[in-house]
Formats: C-alpha cells, sequence, structure tokens
C-alpha cells in the first residue's frame, strides 16, 4: 500500500514537472530587491536601460569599414536588431541610423544631419565626409580603434527569449560571412541566451553521469537491485522536488539547472548506505523483509539527522535578502526532507522484491584501508588537524572575492562568449562590455541647466582619471560641446558648455531636430527632469566594482549642491547590480555561516 500510494504521488508531481515547471532567467527575483542600486534599476531601467545591454560588433575581415560592400552587410545587421520585436528601439545605437549625426557648419550655418541615413555614402565626396565623421565623433564607440569593425549597442527587454536571440543574431552572422563579415556578441541576454543553448550538452553529461553512477554501484553490489532501487527512489526524490516547485510556480533558474542532479546524488548517497546494511543483514536463512527493517532501523536515524542537517543549509538561505536565493532555499530544505520518506519507499519496494541470488555487501579494499587507518586510536591527533584545518579555512575565507570574473566565470575561459569579451574590450576605447549608470534627477528644465552639464563632466573625468579600466563617460556633455565649438567656427576652445540655459537648450534643439520621435528619450524625458551617465568598463569584477562606486559616490558627496537641487545618484546598469548583490552577499555570509555551523552541531546534539 505504501509502495502504491507513493506510486500515484511520483506520478502527479512528475507530470507537473514536465508540463508546469517554469525554466527561465526573472531578473527581478535574482536581485536584492530592497538595495537602493535595484530601486534605481527600477525607477530609470525602462526608460535608459542597462541590465540588458548588448554589445554587436560586425568585423570587416577583408578591410575597414570604409566600403560599400561592407556599410551596406553592416546595415543589414543593424535594421535587423533595430527592428527586433524585443529590442527596446529607443536604445539601439548604430552607424546607419538616423540618430547618428555629424555636426558640421562654416560661414555662420551649421548642419547636423545623419551620417548614413537614410543612404549609405556614394560618392568620394559621401564617403570622405563619413570618414571625418566617424573619426571626430564615434571612432572607439561604433568604429573600433582599428577602423575595421562597427559596433551595435541594443539594449532588450527583460522578456525577451534569450536562446532565440542568441540564434538570431548568429543566423546573421552566418548569411552575412560570404561578405567577409564576422559578428562578435556579449551582454547579458547573449550570456544567459548561451546558457539556455547549451543545456542539451549539460543534460547529456547529466545522463553519461548517471550512467556511470549505475556502474559503480554494480560493481559495489555486484546485483542489478543494487543498481536500480537506489537509483529509482533516487529519480522519484528528484520527481518530488521539481513537481513540488511546479506546484508553488517556483521558477527554476537555468543557471540552476545542477540542482536536481545534486539532490538526486544526495538521495542516492543515502539509498545505497541503506542498500547495504540491508545486503549486510542479508544471511542465509534471514528473509528479506527482516534484513529491511534491520537495515532501516541502523540507518534511519543517522540518515534522519544528516538529512534534516542538510536541509538547515538550505533554509538558512532566507537570510539572503535575495528572492529567488530566499525562495530556493526553503524549496530546496523542504525537498532534502523528503529524503525520509523516499527511504521509506525503497524500505517497501524492497520488501517486495525478492531475494537476490548474487550480491555483494562491501568492498575488501575499503576494509583494508580502514583496518590500517584505525582513526580512533589516535583521536588527539584527528582533533588537532581538523582545528588546524579549520583555522586555515576561516583564515582563507578573509581573502575570498566576492563578484564576477572577468568575462562570464559561468563559462570555460576559451568559449565564445569570453574571447568576445576580451575582443571587443581590446578594440574600442569609447565602450567597454559592462556600465556603471550614474542617473540625474531634479526639476523641470534640469537637463538644459549650465550646472548639470558641469557637475557631469567633472564626475566623468574624475572616474576616467581615477580608474584605470574606465573608459570615458557617455552623456549628452560631448553633443552640447560639438554643438557650441560648430557654432563658433569650430574653434576648439568653445567645445564647452555654454554659460546659459538658453545657450544650452539651443544647442540640444539642435542637436535633437531632425530625429526620430522618441530618439531623445535614451537622454532625457519630456519635462527634462532626468538623465544618465553611462561610464563604460572593462569588467565588474568585485575589485573593478567597489573602485568605480565609491569614485563616484566620494565626488557627489565632495561637490557643491547644484543651483535648482538637482542630484546625480549612483549606480544602475550592470555595475550597479553586480554591486548589490556582492553587497547583499558581503553583509550576510558571515551570518549564514555561523547559522549553518550552529545548525549542524545542534541537530548532532540532538541526535
Amino acid at each position: 500500500m505504501i509502495a502504491g500510494s507513493m506510486v500515484l504521488v511520483t506520478a502527479f508531481l512528475g507530470y507537473m514537472s514536465f508540463s508546469q515547471l517554469s525554466l527561465k532567467v526573472v531578473l527581478e527575483a535574482m536581485l536584492p530587491v530592497h538595495h537602493p542600486n535595484v530601486e534605481l534599476m527600477a525607477k530609470f531601467g525602462a526608460q535608459f536601460g542597462g541590465a540588458n545591454t548588448t554589445l554587436i560588433m560586425v568585423e570587416n575581415t577583408e578591410g575597414t569599414v570604409y566600403n560599400e560592400k561592407f556599410m551596406t552587410a553592416y546595415k543589414r545587421v543593424a535594421d535587423e536588431i533595430f527592428f527586433h520585436p524585443s529590442v527596446q528601439r529607443h536604445l539601439v545605437q548604430a552607424l546607419t541610423l538616423r540618430k547618428t549625426k555629424a555636426i558640421v557648419g562654416s560661414a555662420g550655418r551649421i548642419d547636423i544631419n545623419a551620417i548614413a541615413w537614410p543612404d549609405l555614402p556614394r560618392t568620394e565626396t559621401e564617403w570622405a565626409n563619413f570618414q571625418a565623421a566617424v573619426k571626430a565623433q564615434y571612432r572607439g564607440l561604433l568604429v573600433s580603434n582599428d577602423e575595421k569593425a562597427g559596433m551595435i549597442i541594443a539594449d532588450f527587454k527583460d522578456e525577451t527569449d534569450y536562446a532565440t536571440l542568441v540564434t538570431f543574431i548568429e543566423g546573421l552572422g552566418a548569411q552575412e560571412a560570404a561578405n567577409g563579415i564576422k559578428v562578435h556578441m556579449v551582454g547579458r541576454p547573449i550570456l544567459l541566451g548561451t546558457i539556455y543553448n547549451d543545456l542539451g550538452a549539460t543534460l547529456l553529461l547529466v545522463a553519461i553521469s548517471l550512467v556511470f553512477s549505475g556502474l559503480i554501484l554494480y560493481v559495489y553490489f555486484r546485483s542489478w537491485m543494487g543498481v536500480l532501487i537506489p537509483m529509482l527512489t533516487a529519480g522519484v526524490g528528484t520527481l518530488w522536488g521539481t513537481g513540488a516547485m511546479a506546484l508553488v510556480g517556483y521558477n527554476l533558474d537555468p543557471l540552476l539547472i545542477i540542482l536536481p542532479v545534486f539532490v538526486f546524488a544526495i538521495v542516492l548517497s543515502h539509498c545505497v548506505q541503506f542498500m547495504s546494511r540491508v545486503f549486510e543483514r542479508l544471511q542465509p536463512g534471514v528473509a528479506m523483509g527482516d534484513a529491511v527493517v534491520g537495515g532501516l532501523a541502523q540507518v534511519f536515524v543517522p540518515s534522519l539527522t544528516a538529512i534534516v542537517a542538510a536541509a538547515g543549509g538550505f533554509f538558512v538561505l532566507v537570510m539572503i535578502g535575495v528572492p529567488s536565493l530566499q525562495a530556493l532555499g526553503i524549496i530546496c530544505g523542504a525537498w532534502l526532507l523528503a529524503i525520509a520518506p523516499a527511504l521509506i519507499f525503497t524500505a517497501s519496494l524492497l520488501c517486495l522484491m525478492p531475494r537476490p541470488k548474487r550480491f555483494r555487501a562491501r568492498t575488501t579494499w575499503v576494509e583494508t584501508v580502514w583496518k590500517y587507518a584505525r582513526f580512533d586510536r589516535y583521536p588527539r591527533v584527528v582533533i588537532a588537524v581538523t582545528v588546524a584545518c579549520l583555522a586555515v579555512g576561516v583564515f582563507g575565507a578573509r581573502f575570498v572575492v566576492i563578484g564576477d570574473a572577468v568575462g562570464s566565470p559561468i563559462l570555460w575561459p576559451d568559449a565564445r562568449y569570453n574571447q568576445d569579451n576580451a575582443l571587443i574590450n581590446e578594440r574600442f576605447a569609447g565602450v567597454g562590455t559592462d556600465t556603471m549608470m550614474v542617473y540625474v534627477e531634479g526639476p523641470d528644465e534640469t537637463m538644459i541647466q549650465p550646472a548639470t552639464y558641469a557637475a557631469i563632466e567633472e564626475l566623468s573625468r574624475y572616474i576616467w582619471q581615477h580608474e584605470p579600466k574606465a573608459r570615458h563617460a557617455l552623456s549628452m556633455v560631448p553633443m552640447v560641446q560639438a554643438v557650441n565649438q560648430v557654432l563658433y567656427e569650430g574653434d576648439p576652445s568653445y567645445a564647452i558648455v555654454p554659460e546659459t540655459v538658453d545657450e544650452v537648450a539651443f544647442n540640444v534643439y539642435l542637436f535633437s531636430s531632425k530625429g526620430e520621435p522618441g530618439d531623445f528619450k535614451a537622454y532625457t524625458d519630456e519635462t527634462w527632469k532626468i538623465g544618465n551617465i553611462i561610464v563604460s568598463l572593462d569588467d565588474k569584477t568585485g575589485s573593478t566594482v567597489k573602485s568605480v562606486t565609491s569614485l563616484a559616490r566620494d565626488f557627489i558627496a565632495s561637490m557643491p549642491a547644484l543651483p535648482n537641487g538637482a542630484k546625480l545618484l549612483v549606480a544602475g546598469g550592470q555595475v550597479g547590480i553586480a554591486e548589490a548583490v556582492n553587497t547583499e552577499i558581503e553583509t550576510t555570509k558571515d551570518a549564514v555561516l555561523i547559522a549553518i555551523v550552529l545548525f549542524i552541531a545542534g541537530c548532532i546534539f540532538l541526535a
């Protein structure tokens, strides 16, 4: 009856696992929701993006960007990205868009026109003008330092199907390969899409590991019963957990796809111990049922203690203020507690099984090792070595670096994503694969105040001078300065922000003219209350994140208050997200470790 009931429960939860379990990335669930950076992202992210910024480098393997063949292929790729249904169109930047303009003028006139829209350059004069505009304003940003690659910058919506997006961009590269084009791409959507697309390989490795587990069990027990029963029970326990996730609506992040395998291994280990005790008792004349009862009585309390201790290690994750980790801790803790009924399920199955004709309860080499080890003969040495290892661990923990590595540590160092990451950082001086955003917020017309632009310029310069991994910041300052310089006959000494509101407003108006509706949303809103500064970085490692955010906050704390009460707010973008997560882990890791140790100690004492 017990086995039949559990089979029905397993069938239902298995159906829920395969039909209802959600497998996607939800950004909000991965962040500490009450951290100031996360609140800033929620407030400004819809307009300025940052979390899903994607860099797509279109490389010409046959020459520079200044030829019709390359630019025609580049335009096709840029248009496909610009019109992609999941892209935030106002945040796309490319050489061939209407918003990419050249500012020129002479003899009292000024021209602000797109450099390669609606048509590409055709005549020698047009190509010369295009090349001059790129060198003056877009080299290092939308064109590589060696002028052999063009950049497309895009920001995608959170609900984007990342796997499909990666396949789509790879398809664009494959279509243009015959034209000497090679496409490179980085960004959070690309990383997640790559992981999604590699799930098949991951599952294949899992399948191979299961085969090896079965072979090891057969070598150990020399009985198919010793293989099938533990594997079946572990599979059942895993289905219970994934089915419970589906019932409560939990989303299993693809980054945690290995979690069910981890639980499978834990259940399997407990089942193997139980099977070993049963086989040890299965002497001639002993009935299968009696051996099962005796084996269960022998292992149930120690196993239950270990199960509760392991579950407690997950339950303490609720102390970390990240919703996905809190939910993960509760679900996995409950999941591990289900090992106890899984053992009962194993016992019920064994009671229904005939006595195996051939089996082995233990291995000789293990007994030999324990015979010569005899740790019980020198307990003081064992305790001393354990205490020394603990002390070394505590000391070494001080040097643990919290934060991301260069590129993505999830992938192998030679993975395409990490290679593209290094290549883009090397070839573009004005754009980096990771960004920090500083937001500007104030009353109406904040973004046409000279003092606002002066503060933005000084902050940008301060970060660039003090952080080697920072690039020149992107903001409205360079465009206002460029317009002002042209208004004064191209005199470089006038590449400054004007001193009056009217002049700044006029310069901004000139630059924003002849654009698509909504283009200027990437810089400010309709009432000029908000703005942003984008600081591109080589990486978002823990040290870089601490350095650049500290520099920004120190500068803002020491700068004079802006006349209209506007404020600079740090930090958004990938760096802001990284800082929020790093800070949450740093502030809770010690408490979590202490809680785990105390919980395990309590379990051992009670046992």
